[in-house]
């Protein structure tokens, strides 16, 4: 049987080596304790109260930035990793869940479902992935490019197939 761990992280906004460093240690953690998955919680890379700093381009940058410190940790390889960060696609932005195994992005998955506009902020900030069961191309940032092997990694509505089984990202993990 396959363990899968969900982490909740105690992330501030705009404490990026801290969150990070936290993040990290959940995966030694989540490794230690046989998982295969590990799935973050929502924008545990910046933190989820950057409220109006969401509307800048440079929180989606050191997003990235931070991501890139983490998949280029081989301590936080040999597990599936689900990432939770912002990111901008089409024009928009995206809360959404980064897919990541051995160093490379496997899926960015966008939100595609808001439980209570009454209750969250998200709708301020953030659009819907309107597109069901569909992927578009997602451009990386040229820094992550080398390391990736690959410019491009699909974005939108999909799971991860393997040959034990298939991830599907539910509505709830956001």
């Amino acid at each position: 049987m396959r363990r899968f761990v969900s982490v909740s992280l105690n992330q501030w906004a705009g404490d990026w080596i801290g969150n990070c460093d936290r993040i990290k240690e959940s995966i030694r953690r989540s490794k230690a304790a046989g998982a295969s998955l590990r799935v973050g919680p929502e924008l545990e890379i910046c933190g989820s109260d950057c409220l109006d700093s969401f509307f800048e381009d440079d929180l989606y940058l050191h997003s990235w930035e931070m991501l890139g410190c983490i998949l280029a940790d081989r301590e936080c390889h040999d597990i599936l990793l689900c990432i939770g960060m912002p990111v901008k696609h089409g024009g928009k932005r995206y809360n959404s869940k980064v897919f990541a195994l051995d160093g490379k992005i496997l899926l960015i998955a966008p939100q595609t479902v808001r439980w209570s506009d009454q209750n969250s902020r998200d709708s301020k900030y953030f659009s819907l992935w309107k597109k069901r069961g569909i992927t578009e191309e997602y451009r990386l940032p040229d820094f992550l490019k080398k390391a990736h092997g690959t410019g491009f990694v699909p974005f939108g509505d999909s799971s991860i197939s393997f040959l034990e089984g298939r991830v599907t990202l539910a509505p709830e993990f956001y």
